[in-house]
C-alpha cells in the first residue's frame, strides 16, 4: 500500500523549480532534495541560482550604506563610548556577492539539525551572515494573507469528517486530505 502511494505521488505531485530551490533554504533538507539524488541536488542549486540571479537586492544596499556611513556622521560621541560600541574597528568587510553567499552557505555546517526554518532564518537575519540569503528566504518563503486552498482542505476535511466517520484516526484523515488534494480524482481512474 505505501509504496502504490508513494509511485502515486512521485506520478501526480510536480515540482517546479521554485519548489527545488526553496527546498535548499532549510538547513535540515538542503541535500536531502527530493530523490536524495546527486541529479536532484544539482538541479536545485541551478534553480537557485537561477532565481537568486535575477532577484533585486535592494534592500541590502540600503542597509550596507547606513551601516558604513552612521559612524561619519556622528562625530560628538564621547571616546568611552565609541570604545564601547567599538566603532573605532575600521571599515566593514567587504560584502560576497550573492551567489557566493549561496556556495559558502551550501559549504557551512550548523550545529541544530531539528531547526525551525523561520527561527534560523529570522537569527541570520539579525546576525547579518546571509544578508542577501536572508532577504531572498523572507521573499520567497513568505506566506500569503489568504489561500483559497487551505479554505478548500478545511471543506473537504468537513465532507470526510462526518457522523457516520468519527472513528478515523487523525493519521489517516491526514492521508486522506493529502490524496484528494495532490490528486485531483485521479486516484480511483487508474
Amino acid at each position: 500500500m505505501k509504496t502504490w502511494l508513494y509511485k502515486l505521488v512521485d506520478k501526480h505531485i510536480i515540482l517546479h523549480d521554485i519548489h527545488l530551490a526553496s527546498s535548499l533554504l532549510w538547513p535540515c533538507q538542503r541535500d536531502i532534495v527530493t530523490h536524495k539524488t546527486t541529479e536532484a541536488l544539482d538541479k536545485a542549486k541551478d534553480a537557485f541560482k537561477k532565481y537568486l540571479s535575477k532577484f533585486s537586492f535592494k534592500e541590502i544596499s540600503n542597509v550596507e550604506n547606513d551601516i558604513v556611513s552612521a559612524p561619519a556622521q556622528s562625530t560628538n560621541i564621547p571616546s568611552f563610548l565609541k570604545e564601547l560600541v567599538n566603532l573605532n574597528s575600521g571599515p566593514a568587510p567587504p560584502r560576497m556577492s550573492p551567489t557566493a553567499e549561496f556556495v559558502s552557505y551550501m559549504d557551512d555546517t550548523f550545529p541544530f539539525p531539528g531547526c525551525d526554518i523561520v527561527n534560523f532564518w529570522t537569527s541570520h537575519a539579525t546576525k547579518r551572515k546571509y544578508p542577501y540569503l536572508t532577504t531572498f528566504a523572507k521573499h520567497l518563503l513568505q506566506i500569503p494573507a489568504t489561500e483559497t486552498a487551505s479554505e478548500r482542505n478545511f471543506s473537504d476535511a468537513g465532507r470526510i469528517l462526518e457522523e457516520r466517520r468519527n472513528r478515523l484516526k487523525p493519521e489517516l484523515v491526514d492521508d486522506m486530505l493529502v490524496i484528494r488534494s495532490n490528486c485531483k480524482g485521479k486516484i480511483y481512474s487508474e
